[in-house]
């Protein structure tokens, strides 16, 4: 090769290494000069986050508007993960620990080991425990010194703070893990604190990123004793819970629940949350490279929770309450042994005969839901269980208060009419056989020839037995249906449908069904359970002659600022019994004997009454030393405006409920 070539070789290279040297320098130029205030801002921005805020949960009103569940306004200390220092975690944790120690304050801790040595598993807790070593890797024999090592390591928790310090620390990290804290997830270290507390911790902001104080809507219950079981609880919610829901897809990230958020639990707090929560709105913050917030944040303001009204009359509620409570306390301590001493507890439900409405749902013994979270254990374990909700979910027989639909079907098929009459001897035979050595009930009393009327007045069982023999089981089911009997309410809090007495009930239970159950489920016996809140719409029933309708609790659900009725409940009907004639006049005017005619049940509550009353007792046997006593009434019998059920468990005789119902009488109607 010569010279000239290699010469021409070396200058077309360096050509081709200036012209690389200079397009890389223009992109260089762009990049720092051209475009690098773009690029510097970008690298500087780093991120957008967001914080969910909280929306403020609806209220609740009574049927005349008076605030039962309000929202106060209280204080919270959040921890904010995207303005925290990561390095410092457990200092700032310990630090916001000791100032809510100096001022008095608790702190959220769900760990399941005590705060002091020596260090144990709380008693009580074994599921609990068990979880916490099952992600800590750690066998189920492992103590609690060795969890409490285990969340050293896997908290990185310096070993220079004392033993009690690495507890608190431990605590508090384990129940943000459990929380779900994160960047879009706010973390509630302290509920409810004092605004002292909130001031000290403003003070230390600068020493203490990331944690801060906030205002929070918190339930305020206007008087904790008002109808606990219908008003219900709200509180944190838990993680098994929060499975449930992220089954159900409700726990999405724009509007879906969160590990500590608070949740209704029972009552309308619970089964109205969809209506009570709201929706939540959304604070967005620009952060830099280094994770430190730019300008001030902008919010998306969340849509408060709408307020519900409910169909209970507060001022009612609270007088059948007492009125119940004072009488078994009466009976308890006037009542000879067998004879309603041994009342102890009990339920009313009032309602309205138009419409279906609960206009008061008592249940004693009762509990204040003030007391709920802190004595809950206490409230577990007390004589009677305050906590049942026996109006909605206690289960009774309802004794002779059966017998006017026994009635109603027996002079709707023609099995009885209103001027027949069977015959009282006080034994009832016709199960028994030629040599009369079978099966033979009884009756309370020496009766004779009897028509329905007096039937129901005097609540011979003989009548019954024959008229329900008469019928068969498969119409006594059919009525009891219709009358709402093991079926579905209506009501929009939980409660249960109960059990009709039939053969179906009878292998449902691993039992074998025999012809005496046959009179025994007419008189209200034998399978037949109820609750009080179907017992009183059984009772409406007949007041409206055949109509049974939906019972409600939900009167009305209004915007929170109450300027928009989102949803209004009108009465429904569920089913219609018709009337053959004057089936209904003839039951209602056996109803009304009972209460005023000579020789009737209730003749000594209601004989002179201003108004006449409609009613029916019974004293259904139970495995307990004593009867129950149910009572159901209606009144004016004439236009019917208000039903009531009362049952007290041991009350021994049907009429121990008499006085409470007149009490509620007396007070609706201004006697």
């Amino acid at each position: 090769m010569n010279k000239n070539m290699r010469v021409r070789r070396v200058v077309i290279m360096i050509f081709i290494f200036l012209i690389i040297l200079l397009f890389f320098s223009y992109q260089l130029m762009q990049l720092q000069v051209v475009m690098g205030d773009e690029y510097e801002a970008d690298l500087n921005q780093g991120a957008t986050t967001r914080v969910r805020v909280e929306a403020v949960r609806g209220e609740i009103l009574d049927a005349n508007g008076t605030p039962l569940v309000q929202n106060r306004t209280g204080y919270t200390v959040i921890f904010d993960y995207s303005m925290m220092d990561k390095s410092r975690i457990n200092e700032i944790i310990l630090k916001t620990s000791e100032i809510l120690s100096e001022n008095g304050e608790e702190w959220m801790d769900s760990l399941p080991i005590s705060m002091e040595q020596p260090f144990t598993f709380i008693e009580g807790e074994e599921s609990a425990v068990s979880k916490l070593k099952t992600s800590l890797g750690r066998q189920q024999w492992a103590t609690a010194d060795d969890v409490l090592y285990a969340m050293t390591v896997t908290y990185k928790i310096s070993e220079e703070y004392t033993s009690e310090q690495i507890r608190v620390i431990a605590g508090v990290r384990y129940n943000m893990e459990q929380k779900g804290f994160n960047s879009k997830t706010l973390y509630t270290f302290a509920e409810d604190v004092s605004f002292d507390t909130t001031i000290k911790i403003r003070e230390n902001r600068i020493t203490m990123q990331g944690v801060d104080t906030g205002e929070k809507a918190y339930r305020q219950y206007l008087s904790g004793t008002m109808a606990p079981h219908i008003i219900g609880q709200v509180g944190p919610l838990y993680r098994e819970e929060y499975e449930e829901l992220a089954e159900k897809g409700l726990t999405d990230e724009e509007n879906g629940y969160l590990l500590n958020d608070v949740i209704g639990k029972s009552g309308v707090e619970g089964a109205l949350e969809d209506y009570l929560r709201g929706s939540n709105g959304w604070r967005y913050v620009e952060l830099d490279k280094d994770g430190n917030p730019i300008g001030e944040p902008v919010t998306e303001s969340p849509i408060p929770g709408n307020t519900i009204v409910l169909t209970i009359d507060s001022d009612l509620q609270n007088m059948v309450q007492d009125s119940l409570a004072n009488r078994i306390l009466y009976l308890q301590e006037n009542a000879e042994p067998g004879e309603g001493q041994e009342a102890d507890a009990g339920s009313v439900v009032v309602l309205e005969v138009s419409t279906g409405k609960v206009l008061a749902a008592a249940t004693y013994p009762s509990y204040d839901i003030g007391d709920y979270r802190s004595n809950y254990s206490e409230l577990l374990n007390t004589d009677g269980n305050p906590l049942f909700n026996r109006a909605l979910m206690g289960l009774y027989a309802p004794g002779s208060c059966f017998k006017p639909m026994v009635s109603v079907a027996g002079l709707a098929e023609g099995v009885i009419t209103p001027t027949s009459t069977r015959t009282c001897e006080r034994v009832y035979t016709r199960l028994a056989g030629a040599d009369l050595s079978g099966y033979s009930p009884t009756c309370m009393g020496y009766h004779g020839h009897l028509s329905v009327v007096d039937a129901l007045k005097v609540s011979c069982n003989i009548f019954y037995y024959d008229s329900g023999y008469d019928l068969g089981i498969d119409l006594l089911d059919q009525y009891s249906a219709l009358f709402g009997f093991g079926e579905d309410t209506g009501l929009e809090l939980p409660n249960l449908k109960g059990v009709r007495s039939n053969p179906a009930a009878a292998e449902a239970m691993g039992e074998t069904w025999v012809r005496g159950d046959v009179i025994q489920t007419a008189i209200g016996q034998s399978r037949n359970q109820f609750t009080p809140l179907q017992i009183a719409n059984y009772c409406a029933t007949i007041a409206r002659r055949g109509v049974l309708l939906k019972t409600k609790i939900v009167d009305s659900i209004i915007s929170y600022n109450g300027d928009e009725v989102i949803q209004a409940f009108e009465p429904e009907v569920i089913s219609t019994i018709p009337d053959a004639g004057d089936v209904f006049d003839t039951v209602i005017q056996g109803m009304v004997a009972a209460s005023t005619a000579s020789g009737g049940t209730a003749r000594d509550y209601f004989g002179n009454y201003p108004i006449t009353v409609a009613s029916k007792t019974g004293t259904p046997q139970t495995s307990g030393v004593s009867e129950n006593s149910v009572f159901i009434c209606f009144a004016p019998a004439e236009d019917p405006q208000i039903a009531i059920a009362v049952v007290i468990e041991h009350g021994s005789h049907g009429y121990m409920g008499a006085p409470v119902a007149k009490e509620i009488l007396n007070y609706y109607f201004g006697f």
